[in-house]
């Protein structure tokens, strides 16, 4: 994701306060970036008060990133969106054309590669317009990667030639990354001359720049070659020196995956001694930094090396634990060396049985030999006896453990009953109060109205006083009727009765209500629309009630099978860690959410408070 730094202004003293607050969520980012994201907003809210733009523009670009950082990447587009328009108004080239770029990043998350390949054209061509070449051709060498790892490596090459046309001539480092990238495309075309023509072209480049990280990767693609070319004591010298330059650079990943290249080298050459060595070392790092696409590749490394030594049972055994850390990214080559390794190890197996068999056929020819098959014979009835038994102790603890399972679920299935139930009565309490209140008092209000008319022919003051009361009354009474059963709710959709309900309370509250819907239109069973819609009514009755709050925003998110429910305050927040905050509102919450089997986060502080609930559609009950 681009970070984009200040464009140079005249500072005001708020601007030096957004600054600073935008400097310290940038701090708070890494270990706390719900807390960040708070910051970012404040800063936002302050330039906004403050007309100064390009505050605007960084807090919500900075929010974007910490969103798309989380994964929640409807809000990283609904922000990446809000900061656009910031950059337009400034004629900020580089922020409006980083803003595309990340917006092209965030959609790779979804698959949308059309709306990826627009955003980064659009950021592309304003580079361009700005004769920012460098970036422009960094752009491409982005995008050609996103083809990479999809497998179109046609495309791969055509982006990365037109990287290499964009950059300006004089900068012979960017051409040399990108030639290093067009070798390991040709490398996985299978066309090694190539690939060998542009990794010399960039080691010709890195020899006349002082750049380590062109060094490295220099380094790195010729011990690729190597390895691809099936010269393996060529390699290993190449790999030496970009595990040296990697300690410069401390890339974790890069480090782990040289330390498994090597150990593969030296497999590879039969020294594996030293190939054990590496591979440990490779696989302690890969464990220490969570890297469990590697520790798939070295443990399969791992079982072919000792398959290589006739070492079959720990073959197998790393051939296990390989398949734990197996993802989408294994590719066939590796499937068919997993199958081989079983083959081997099936077929030992069998040898063996072939020579168990002929010793019994030898223990026959004397009677010697027929009291050692005896006492085998015993043995192997023990073994049995033991693994049967083993095997009853595991199907009792099996058999147990399903009906732990099944307990679980009844209660499970009586909780939801539960609630189901408890929520069906509120909303029949709810609507038979709004038919009272509609019907009854409302009815009365009216007569005495109309009673009150007829005496208006005497021009009482008074009189006119209580008919304008009693309208109010009427208006409040058809309020509180609506809220307990909202028409568009029964009517319509739960899009179109939030924003009817955050118009209503709009024109009845102080606070500024904003509701904001972003996904696809879709149909929910009526009682989720009902929780999620009281979910909205609570949030937002507390922020009025009890933040003092001056702006509420409610969104919501539909895409796919994922519900996002955002409600969010400047007000005074309340403490997470008081039990007395965790009242009769908060627990309704937890119940609602619950019976949506939903996931609610709150974070609240002197600034706001901050709730988001996420659902997913597939984990709804069956209504």
């Amino acid at each position: 994701m681009y970070a984009v730094q200040e464009k140079p202004t005249e500072r005001s003293a708020d601007s030096i306060e957004i600054i600073s607050l935008l400097d310290l969520g940038y701090s708070e980012e890494a270990q706390t970036p719900n807390k960040a994201i708070a910051t970012y907003k404040k800063a936002a809210r302050l330039s906004e008060s403050s007309g100064f733009d390009l505050g605007s523009f960084r807090a919500n670009s900075y929010v974007a990133i910490v969103f798309n950082d989380l994964a929640v990447y409807d809000s990283a587009i609904y922000y990446n969106r809000l900061a656009l328009p910031f950059a337009e108004k400034l004629n900020y080239k580089k922020g409006i054309a980083a803003t595309y770029i990340n917006l092209g990043n965030t959609y790779q998350f979804y698959g949308e590669y059309d709306k990826v390949v627009e955003n980064y054209i659009n950021g592309i061509n304003i580079f361009k317009s700005t004769k920012d070449s460098v970036n422009a051709s960094r752009s491409y060498q982005n995008l050609a990667s996103l083809f990479s790892s999809i497998g179109q490596h046609d495309k791969e090459l055509e982006y990365l030639k037109l990287a290499l046309l964009t950059n300006p001539n004089e900068n012979i480092e960017q051409n040399g990354m990108v030639y290093g990238d067009l070798g390991l495309a040709y490398s996985k075309l299978d066309q090694l001359p190539k690939a060998l023509s542009f990794f010399q072209k960039a080691d010709s480049v890195s020899k006349k720049v002082s750049n380590k990280r062109l060094d490295f990767f220099v380094a790195r693609n010729f011990g690729e070659y190597h390895m691809l070319n099936n010269t393996y004591n060529k390699a290993i010298p190449f790999y030496l020196k970009a595990l040296q330059l990697n300690d410069s650079l401390n890339e974790k990943y890069y480090r782990a995956d040289l330390l498994r290249n090597l150990g593969e080298a030296y497999s590879k050459t039969s020294n594996f001694t030293q190939a054990t060595t590496y591979l440990e070392q490779a696989l302690a790092f890969a464990k220490a930094n969570n890297i469990k696409e590697l520790q798939e590749k070295i443990y399969l490394e791992l079982a072919l090396m000792n398959a290589a030594q006739g070492n079959y049972k720990k073959a197998y055994e790393y051939k296990n634990l390989s398949e734990i850390f197996s993802d989408s990214l294994k590719n066939e080559n590796h499937i068919k060396q997993i199958n081989r390794l079983e083959k081997q190890f099936e077929t030992k197996n069998k040898d063996n049985e072939i020579t168990v068999q002929k010793l019994k056929l030898e223990q026959q020819e004397s009677q010697l030999q027929k009291r050692k098959m005896q006492t085998n014979y015993a043995i192997a009835i023990a073994i049995f006896s033991l693994i049967t038994m083993i095997g009853l102790w595991m199907y009792y603890k099996q058999r147990q453990r399903r009906k732990n399972q099944e307990l679980l679920v009844l209660k499970n299935e009586a909780q939801i009953n539960s609630l189901e139930s408890l929520i069906e009565g509120e909303e029949r309490e709810r609507f038979r109060i709004a038919k009272e209140l509609h019907d009854g008092v409302n009815g009365d209000l009216s007569a005495i109205k109309h009673k009150l008319n007829t005496l208006l022919e005497l021009n009482n003051k008074t009189i006119k006083e209580a008919v304008v009361m009693i309208d109010k009354s009427c208006e409040q009474v058809r309020a509180i009727s609506h809220n307990l059963v909202p028409p568009a709710l029964e009517n319509f959709d739960l899009q179109t009765a939030t924003s009817d309900y955050c118009t209503n309370m709009n024109n009845i509250h102080p606070p500024k209500i904003t509701f904001n819907y972003l996904g696809d239109d879709v149909v929910l069973p009526k009682i989720v629309e009902i929780n999620i819609f009281r979910i909205i009514q609570e949030l937002v009755t507390n922020s009025i009630k009890h933040a003092n709050a001056s702006k509420i925003d409610v969104q919501l998110s539909i895409r796919d099978n994922s519900i996002q429910l955002a409600v969010e305050d400047d007000g005074t927040g309340f403490d997470l860690e008081n039990t007395e905050s965790d009242g009769i509102g908060i627990s309704n919450l937890k119940h609602r959410v619950s019976f949506l089997n939903g996931e609610m986060d709150i974070s609240s502080n002197s600034e706001g408070t901050f709730v988001n609930i996420f659902m997913d559609k597939t984990r709804f009950n069956d209504y």
